[in-house]
């Protein structure tokens, strides 16, 4: 794994509605670690949740409404047997994100300079099971995610995706980066909605022992508060959170994050709020933010080089639902920051 280093890149979604613009307003700002995009705006089917839905069994999308259920009634055990076969095989062949549900992705390619030596990675990025089974029901709206088989039948799906997502991107460049898009990781310890955790480090690691032996750095990226001590528990090799907000909750597991970077892990700073106020907040302070909690990183023990190598630097979450211009700033201010902790921790 090449070295970080705060380099910066960003989490997936604008609120483009032309790929063709989306591709290339990334390509120019992120020379090292560009992204490919999502685009919810430009159509239902780029939302994170009905963008990979493609090929799983009984799915209904209903693009007028903005809506996605899987109606279990329809499903018949030779679609299963099938999906189970190609997940044994490591077959993707089924299970490819088409350019009408991702066509940030497929632009992303086309525009793409092989040759360019500048390129350290690029990113990629798949939503996660557990968000994906939690938002997305039944016909009777109930989460998935309490339906067992069906459950299974879909991590398969989501990891054969991911895997066919990797080997596309290897087409054009042999370095990749994924996150897995978990969102709804926050529900950790939750009265309200009853999650296994020994079960989701199980379900991910699942994921991500499948993806890895395609050489790819895999990571998850929970926007929220969670319990990190759990995800250090995982076989992830990347971490990305919400630093703007949650950078406390971070420093509550010295030990774990400790031990994560000591391994190889690698945090990705989400520093840039999503939702911030172009005219309060400035890439100054924010630099200065970050530059106060890598300190009392150090303070607890982590070696300041494994910082440095290991980190990179992103919004805090996607921009999928803000204008285009908002992303931009957004986005440039990721960038400018990027560098002046690149410059202070040289």
């Amino acid at each position: 794994m090449n070295p970080f280093q705060f380099q910066a890149t960003g989490i997936g979604s604008l609120g483009y509605t032309h790929s063709q613009q989306a591709a290339s307003f990334v390509l120019n700002l992120f020379k090292e670690i560009p992204f490919w995009v999502q685009l919810p705006q430009r159509s239902f089917k780029e939302n994170m949740y009905v963008q990979f839905s493609e090929g799983i069994p009984g799915i209904v999308i209903k693009e007028e409404e903005r809506k996605i259920y899987v109606d279990t009634r329809k499903i018949n055990a030779e679609e299963l047997v099938d999906i189970y076969e190609s997940y044994l095989n490591r077959d993707t062949d089924g299970f490819a994100v088409s350019e009408e549900y991702a066509e940030g992705l497929y632009e992303f390619l086309r525009q793409i300079n092989p040759e360019n030596p500048s390129y350290i990675y690029l990113k990629g990025q798949i939503t996660g099971p557990v968000s994906f089974l939690l938002t997305v029901t039944d016909e009777n709206k109930r989460p998935l995610l309490y339906n067992e088989e069906i459950a299974d039948v879909i991590l398969k799906i989501l990891t054969l995706k991911a895997v066919w997502q990797v080997k596309k991107i290897k087409e054009i460049f042999e370095k990749v980066i994924i996150f897995i898009d978990e969102p709804y990781l926050v529900s950790i310890g939750s009265g309200f909605v009853n999650l296994d955790p020994q079960k989701i480090v199980n379900n991910l690691n699942e994921m991500m022992e499948v993806i890895k032996p395609e050489k790819a750095v895999v990571g998850i990226h929970c926007c929220g508060n969670t319990d990190w001590g759990l995800l250090t528990q995982t076989k992830t090799e990347l971490i990305s959170f919400d630093a703007y907000n949650f950078s406390e909750s971070l420093l509550l597991y010295p030990e774990a994050i400790n031990k994560f970077i000591k391994r190889g892990g690698v945090i990705s700073w989400g520093i840039v709020p999503t939702d911030l106020d172009t005219g309060k907040v400035n890439a100054e302070a924010i630099f200065e933010r970050l530059q106060r909690m890598i300190k009392l990183l150090i303070q607890r023990g982590i070696e300041r080089d494994l910082i440095v190598q290991q980190s990179l630097v992103t919004p805090s979450c996607g921009l999928g639902s803000y204008s285009p211009q908002k992303g931009e700033i957004v986005l440039r201010i990721t960038q400018e920051v990027s560098e002046r902790i690149r410059n202070e921790f040289r």
